[in-house]
């Protein structure tokens, strides 16, 4: 696992670095767009830099409820996450980008069921870790862009199990019943890598362009200007 944190904080340091140190014909952009994992699990996202690295900043979001009105089972699932990262981008051709970087990333599902009031369960996972990426942008035109992209990962998982059941208990005296609520949750704790439940990440972002400009390579002193003139013996 160290291995793979090292190798994702190698990428993030020499795309900062191509960032700094480019002497390129840059162009600044922003990006502004959805994303998709599935067709219940959409996204927002912002980037901006220029067309060699841009930095990505990404909230998700799913809910989903289904009662079953025979049995009274009703079922909700939710997911939350975040995700912050550095991409690069090397052109292929005219409009088509080859795309990859790395980044952190934090995910929160839960999952409940409730029958009839009686018994409830949930289930709540959080994911916390580095996500790789690798993929392609076609530009459909000077702003539209469509891109693809798979994401392997490695997470720290940590997933806590909570059932709570209500017993209604008779009594002799007024309101002649009592109910009795019971508690019992367990936590687990993981380390996982691999590949996304939906391998491909859509996206479909508007592309605003700034004014081109010439990125100056960074000064360096020279070997005189660093030690002084050299003194005649």
């Amino acid at each position: 696992m160290k291995k793979l944190f090292t190798l994702a904080s190698i990428i993030l340091m020499n795309l900062s670095l191509i960032a700094q140190d480019s002497i390129r014909i840059v162009q600044p952009i922003q990006e502004f767009g959805i994303s998709f994992q599935s067709p219940d699990k959409l996204g927002i996202l912002y980037r901006f830099g220029n067309r060699q690295v841009v930095t990505e900043l990404g909230v998700n979001m799913y809910s989903q409820k289904e009662l079953d009105e025979d049995t009274e089972l009703e079922n909700t699932n939710s997911n939350l996450g975040f995700n912050l990262g550095l991409e690069g981008r090397h052109e292929l051709a005219p409009n088509f980008e080859f795309r990859f970087g790395a980044g952190f990333s934090y995910d929160v599902d839960k999952q409940t069921q409730s029958l009839s009031k009686n018994l409830d369960s949930a289930i709540v996972k959080k994911d916390y870790g580095v996500e790789f990426k690798f993929g392609f942008n076609y530009l459909v035109n000077k702003n539209l862009v469509l891109g693809a992209a798979v994401l392997p990962f490695i997470t720290k998982t940590e997933l806590e199990v909570r059932e709570t059941s209500t017993t209604e208990i008779e009594t002799r005296t007024y309101p002649f019943t009592s109910s009795e609520r019971t508690t019992t949750s367990t936590n687990i704790s993981s380390s996982q890598y691999g590949w996304r439940p939906n391998l491909i990440k859509l996206t479909l972002v508007y592309r605003l362009s700034g004014k081109t400009k010439q990125k100056m390579p960074v000064s360096r002193p020279s070997p005189e200007r660093r030690t002084g003139p050299l003194r005649a013996r």
